[in-house]
């Protein structure tokens, strides 16, 4: 059972904010957009959103403050059989984790390497032992962020690091306005295609995108739920994550693009953006500029990145809390060794190692296998629990009475499913015409 409490709404939106906000919102979001339609794209997101996202959020933290347990908890106290599925959950959180924090440590050592004045290639980055000696300091951070506690660790970690992210992330879409490219730039990213609309594989990469970037079906939000006071209304705290979440991710693209077209990148690069074709561009920039602005820019993925982090390593220790019943500091005794022992295999996999599996990098692996099956079973997963399973008028109520809590369940019982199903559908489709 969780004890502890966010302190004040604001604390928890934060919190919750910074937990949706991840690397993911900076390039995959803006790269999605300009291959799918560009502002067309936007059309079926904000409806992925408005069916499947925020119904879903919504009825994720209602379960964890009703409930008053993470994923593990909660669904063992909707049926017994269910609480593997949510010890499953908590579980691949820690796995998710353990490769997401290689990322993160990417995007710390490009920072640190900016700030001495050098952007290597993500090849010369990675040849070496980068990957791991990063990986274990943003570990580190993450761990000791968790050690101290909802309020002393994840709520005033967030306090400080939401407000700086927002700052910088418009700063630097401020600035991408000044640059010569900007109009082609905005251009790519925003002009619609509504002839994209009419492809089944846009609608599934904008619903898709929408699990991800709201980081629903991870246990997450059912576990700082259970942090949340009784009284404190969901519906309107869950759309103002949503909104800030989809927010950030929407200004990514105006600070990304103008920086691609103005010094001749491929806008089309996809997850090699962050890592490998603005670091390119960033050299190109005269005197120390490149630099310059390439400190922000990495800083902005470092803080994005832990504050998603953090939130995976709370939800894997409260899954071992409530499931061998033991304190909060002998779950992290725990839980931390099996960390680095998992993440290891991922940041080997991009060293000079180079770890492979049946020829493709362990993160890689892991990252599809994510992506692509455990994140949308979880989706789903969580719809049929806390959706069919749980009384109706119970969650109605637990999510606000009337119209949107009642609306919100009708959706999560009945579009989510199907929306998942097409999504893999889709994907599946995908795969093997390609």
């Amino acid at each position: 059972m969780a004890q502890e409490r966010w302190s004040s709404r604001l604390g928890f939106i934060l919190a919750t904010v910074g937990s949706a906000i991840g690397i993911g919102n900076f390039w995959r979001f803006p790269y999605l957009v300009g291959v799918n339609g560009g502002g067309a794209f936007l059309v079926p997101y904000i409806l992925a959103l408005l069916l499947c996202g925020l119904p879903v959020l919504m009825l994720e933290l209602a379960g964890g403050r009703h409930f008053r347990g993470g994923v593990l908890g909660a669904f063992r106290a909707v049926r017994p059989w269910a609480g593997w599925l949510g010890a499953f959950i908590a579980l691949w959180a820690l796995v998710l984790l353990s490769y997401y924090l290689v990322v993160v440590g990417w995007a710390f050592g490009y920072m640190v390497h900016s700030m001495v004045g050098s952007l290597p290639s993500f090849a010369d980055f990675t040849r070496g032992y980068n990957s791991l000696f990063f990986f274990l300091a943003m570990g580190a951070v993450t761990v000791g962020i968790v050690v101290l506690g909802v309020r002393r660790g994840i709520e005033r970690a967030n306090r400080v690091m939401m407000p700086i992210l927002f700052l910088v992330v418009l700063g630097l879409a401020v600035y991408g306005f000044t640059l010569p490219g900007w109009r082609a730039g905005v251009s790519f990213y925003l002009s619609p295609h509504p002839q994209a609309l009419a492809n089944p594989l846009v609608w599934a990469s904008a619903f898709g995108q929408v699990f991800f970037s709201v980081g629903v079906g991870m246990g997450v939000m059912v576990t700082y739920g259970s942090y949340l006071e009784s009284g404190e209304p969901i519906a309107s705290s869950s759309l103002w994550v949503v909104v800030a979440d989809t927010l950030s991710a929407f200004l990514a693209g105006l600070m990304i693009f103008p920086v691609v077209f103005s010094f001749g990148g491929e806008p089309s690069a996809g997850p090699g953006l962050a890592f490998d074709t603005l670091p390119r561009l960033f050299r190109q920039f005269p005197g120390v500029t490149g630099e310059a602005l390439a400190v922000p820019f990495y800083l902005l993925l470092t803080i994005a990145g832990l504050s998603s982090a953090v939130s995976l390593l709370e939800t894997a220790l409260v899954g071992v809390q409530e499931g061998a019943g033991v304190s909060r500091g002998r779950g992290i005794a725990l839980l931390s060794p099996a960390l680095f022992l998992l993440g290891l295999a991922s940041a080997l996999s991009y060293s000079g190692v180079s770890l492979r599996l049946g020829g493709a990098p362990v993160l890689d692996i892991l990252d599809n296998l994510t992506g692509l099956l455990v994140l949308p079973l979880g989706v789903l997963g969580t719809a049929v629990v806390l959706g069919w399973l749980v009384p109706f008028r119970l969650m109605e109520a637990e999510v606000q009475k009337g119209f949107v809590g009642w609306s919100g369940t009708w959706l999560v019982r009945l579009a989510v499913p199907a929306t998942i199903l097409a999504v893999l559908g889709a994907t599946a489709v995908q795969r093997l015409g390609g």
